[in-house]
């Protein structure tokens, strides 16, 4: 996050069979998206959010659909939800959920998938199937589609076009590098409306990227508070904590070290 422009944002659809509550399955789904969100990063410089999607809460609405052939606004939209993705990770229970599900979405349109847990039984039509959460994020930079939700890096209006504040200017500044400046103009836009995502998201960006590790920090919290599987805002967090944790135990060393000096003593007159 040193050097300048934004990232690419790529939307990760993990497709939860577990049952339980708690769920073991859903344990492993958790995992699996942070090492996905790291690999992803790790290929190309990529804003990931994720989504979960849980077979059991369309439990119903799987049966009315395969029975009717209708499917109901709910199921649809969670259905949409994986045909949109970039990547999707479907993590297998102990029931046949998952297949059902996964059967209902027809064509996956070339998205990567990576499958968790047994097999047997998945259709998955038109997917590109992977193994590692390194191979999907291959397939994903490979692909080569457009991100899901609008793109940050848009090729801005006219410079006379444009207003004198606000996140279009911001965006800019974060092309050019300027993060301080352009964590100024986002602040702002975050505070007029605090529910705003992806917005939090880059002012998240560019307090890293300025090294102020606290109100990253803080940022972030807020963020899971309101989407607890983003696995990319906690990777995020994790390395603010690890920075301000850094920099706790250089304060403490220096105070120490200053402490065993000792009282300075003044030079003797003769």
């Amino acid at each position: 996050m040193n050097g300048a422009g934004w990232l690419t944002p790529r939307r990760v659809v993990v497709v939860d069979g577990g049952i339980g509550r708690p769920s073991s399955t859903h344990v492993l789904a958790e995992r699996t998206a942070t090492a996905v969100a790291t690999a992803l990063r790790a290929a190309s410089p990529a804003l990931v959010t994720t989504d979960r999607v849980l077979p059991r809460d369309h439990a119903v609405d799987m049966t009315a659909a395969i029975v009717t052939g209708r499917t109901p606004p709910a199921l649809t939209a969670a259905l949409d939800a994986v045909r949109g993705a970039d990547a999707v990770v479907a993590v297998a229970g102990p029931t046949a959920l998952l297949a059902a599900f996964l059967g209902l979405v027809e064509d996956f349109r070339d998205v990567p998938v990576l499958v968790v847990g047994p097999v047997g039984g998945l259709r998955l039509p038109g997917a590109a199937v992977v193994v590692t959460p390194d191979e999907l994020a291959e397939a994903v930079v490979r692909r080569d589609v457009g991100p899901t939700m609008p793109s940050v890096v848009s090729p801005a209006p006219p410079e006379e076009d444009l207003p004198d504040e606000g996140w279009t200017v911001a965006l800019r500044h974060g092309e050019r590098g300027e993060w301080s400046e352009a964590a100024r103009l986002l602040g702002a836009v975050v505070e007029d409306d605090p529910s705003t995502t992806i917005p939090r998201i880059l002012l998240v960006e560019a307090l890293m990227s300025s090294a102020q590790w606290g109100p990253a920090a803080a940022h972030l919290r807020r963020l899971i508070a309101d989407h607890p599987a983003d696995a990319y805002a906690e990777f995020l967090l994790e390395r603010c904590a690890a920075q301000l944790g850094s920099h706790s135990r250089v304060v403490v060393s220096s105070e120490s070290s200053r402490s065993n000096q000792g009282p300075v003593r003044g030079s003797s007159k003769r």
